[in-house]
């Protein structure tokens, strides 16, 4: 066994770099590794056969005009790349992308080979950009069996994610390719299931949230469920450390998604959060009874956690038998239990 360096390059910026460097190999003066080359170059083809049938030359432009990637085939079919790992689509970003480049012969494609997001791949479909994943990258990195020690490399990272992705059910103490197997299979059985990652000062979490209701009462909010997943919880060293940190949450957008205002400011948004912690959570917790959990803390934010309920009490701390179908079942009295509390708050 040797290090891997993706292991520690796990930035967007590294990513860029790579597929920066493999798409280059599939210009023609690049020499010296015939598979790597046919496998950049059958990548490409697979997105401009209705352009061109033979690669001539390949230039590559990083951050031109904020692009991550720009990939110019022959010198005139632009190939927009935007890659991410588990960040996700913000402020029309494809769309500008999209617009900046004026030739007629473009093509956008979206590489994510983090977390899969239903919504989000519809978002991609809707901007004319083709969707990559994870798996649909890997699949396409087995058919090249070039020795370069970079491709492997990052070949070889993603694919222990994606066998871990795959293994979540028989461990317990989780990474993040677990979790990520986790969040995928459950969410097949929640509709409007939102998959992404938190960015924050403690090291950033793995979100899947669905559910949303709107109270009218106080300020109008949304409510809805979420498992949270921080990134800490890699470092656990026993169930109850992995079961203290590991929840599902019932938490409050103290500004709905369907108001046009911008984001209150941070005296506004303590002086709301006093108000729905004084109101809701209390309300909540009498209202729910024994399945939640006051929060341990609050925090400043548009978002907020009024309950909590650890991922051990909902498999009834079976970290060997628990299994999707029941966790499912449990996990629709709490859907049960946020309606209830809405035409309770409603009414």
């Amino acid at each position: 066994m040797k290090p891997n360096i993706f292991t520690y390059a796990t930035k967007e910026l590294s990513q860029d770099a790579f597929f920066a460097w493999y798409f280059r190999w599939a210009d023609p003066s690049m020499i010296g590794d015939s598979e790597l080359q046919h496998s950049a170059q059958e990548l490409l083809y697979t997105y401009i056969s209705d352009y061109t049938t033979n690669i001539i030359s390949v230039d590559i432009k990083r951050q031109y005009n904020h692009i991550d990637l720009l990939v110019i085939v022959n010198q005139d079919i632009y190939i927009i790349i935007e890659d991410k790992i588990y960040s996700g689509i913000h402020n029309n970003q494809l769309e500008r992308y999209w617009n900046s480049i004026s030739s007629n012969k473009k093509i956008g494609l979206f590489i994510k080979t983090g977390v899969d997001s239903d919504s989000e791949i519809s978002k991609v479909g809707k901007c004319n950009y083709h969707y990559i994943s994870r798996l649909k990258l890997l699949e396409h990195f087995k058919r090249c069996n070039s020795s370069n020690d970079i491709f492997v490399s990052y070949r070889d990272y993603w694919q222990e994610i994606e066998n871990k992705r795959r293994s979540f059910k028989n461990n317990y103490r989780w990474e993040v390719g677990h979790v990520l197997g986790f969040y995928q299979e459950l969410s097949k059985h929640l509709k409007n299931s939102n998959m992404h990652y938190a960015a924050n000062p403690r090291g950033g979490d793995f979100v899947l949230n669905w559910h949303k209701i709107t109270i009218e009462q106080m300020y109008k909010t949304n409510m809805f469920l979420e498992f949270s997943f921080p990134k800490r919880c890699c470092e656990c060293r026993n169930d109850n450390e992995f079961a203290d940190y590991f929840k599902l949450k019932i938490k409050i957008h103290l500004q709905c998604e369907d108001k046009d205002e911008t984001r209150p400011s941070k005296t506004d948004l303590m002086q709301m959060r006093k108000k729905i912690k004084k109101f809701h959570l209390p309300e909540f917790s009498k209202f729910s009874k024994s399945l939640t959990f006051p929060p341990q803390r609050t925090r400043v934010g548009a978002y907020m956690t009024i309950a909590d309920v650890p991922f051990s009490h909902l498999i009834e701390r079976d970290f060997v038998h628990w299994n999707i179908e029941c966790l499912v079942d449990k996990l629709q009295i709490y859907e049960k239990l946020l309606n209830n509390y809405k035409n309770h708050m409603n009414s």
